[in-house]
């Protein structure tokens, strides 16, 4: 059965400026291109990042996002280079978004406890809307035609970021679409600039025992802020979470609960969100799974950048 969306219908049919909104990921910290695009080339190993978000919603259609990165050091470079491939899926099918960011970071040793990593990333995006899945209100389909250049968006975008990494200790931010590129499909709307700002801390408890805290701010337009405090516990192979969405009316109170398995080569972690606040009833909870590889960690003592393992 095709997607009905009526809330789609009434903006892309009618034309008024629709500002979109970045997907959002829980496991943040473990899909650390996602978030900072300092953080190519930080473990000074080469990495390889895959993403599954399913959101399940009271609107017919769930929205998946897949996502996979790469990233390495460079020793010419003295910096990082990263590439991130991001694809979500709005309403089973409905509106399918596809970006690809190329990034860069440069690696500055201030002494052997503190690194500056500032940071750019392009990229190219593409939308498209799906017209023949689209429904009105009385449940009839459209029959309207328009030209196939209205139903896909093309459109270049660019960030930065940098990072701050003294001993356990790391901070960043970013700025992601500085360009605020139009992905409107009718009409003129903006990918509106992101502002990220976040910071975690590793404290090692015994040997086997690590517990990290973090925390992520983002601010995107009109959309309200996204605030995430979250707290990670390593024992010997086991990583456990919890963190907690802060509320506001674009992006309403969650709970977070995330388990998974470590070792110096791979990190796997399924976690699951849950809305709990009232001010939304749309999404009903986000199943995720992260997978990290990490491989020819030649450069990890000299350039590494430590506890990309969690939120």
């Amino acid at each position: 059965m095709k997607t009905k969306l009526f809330f789609i219908t009434v903006f892309a049919i009618l034309g008024l400026s629709v500002h979109a909104q970045d997907a959002n990921f829980s496991q943040n910290f473990s899909n650390p291109l996602s978030l900072n695009p300092a953080y190519a080339g930080s473990l000074g190993c080469s990495r390889f990042v895959a993403d599954y978000s399913n959101t399940f919603s009271s609107i017919p259609g769930n929205d998946i996002i897949y996502c996979a990165s790469y990233d390495q050091y460079v020793d010419r470079l003295h910096g990082g280079l990263g590439l991130i491939f991001t694809s979500v899926n709005e309403g089973s099918g409905t509106i399918i978004k596809n970006d690809i960011n190329g990034t860069y970071s440069f690696n500055i040793n201030i002494n052997d406890n503190f690194r500056i990593r500032p940071a750019i990333n392009i990229g190219y995006g593409h939308n498209k809307l799906d017209w023949n899945d689209l429904f009105f209100g009385n449940g009839t389909t459209t029959n309207t035609t328009i030209p196939n250049n209205k139903l896909n968006v093309n459109y270049f975008n660019a960030g930065a970021g940098v990072l701050f990494a003294y001993k356990n200790f790391i901070s960043g931010i970013a700025l992601d679409h500085i360009n605020q590129p139009n992905i409107g499909f009718l009409s003129y709307s903006e990918l509106f600039a992101k502002l990220t700002i976040h910071s975690s801390l590793e404290i090692k408890i015994t040997d086997n025992t690590n517990l990290t805290p973090g925390i992520i701010f983002q601010q995107q337009h009109d959309y309200g802020y996204s605030f995430l405090p979250s707290l990670m516990l390593n024992y010997r192979y086991i990583k456990f979470g919890v963190a907690f969405r802060l509320p506001n009316e674009a992006n309403p109170d969650s709970f977070i609960g995330m388990l998974g398995f470590v070792n110096n080569r791979m990190s796997i972690g399924y976690s699951y969100d849950i809305t709990i606040s009232k001010l939304s009833s749309a999404s009903s909870g986000v199943n995720e799974i992260t997978a990290v590889f990490k491989f020819n960690c030649k450069n990890k003592e000299k350039y590494g950048v430590t506890h990309i393992c969690g939120f």
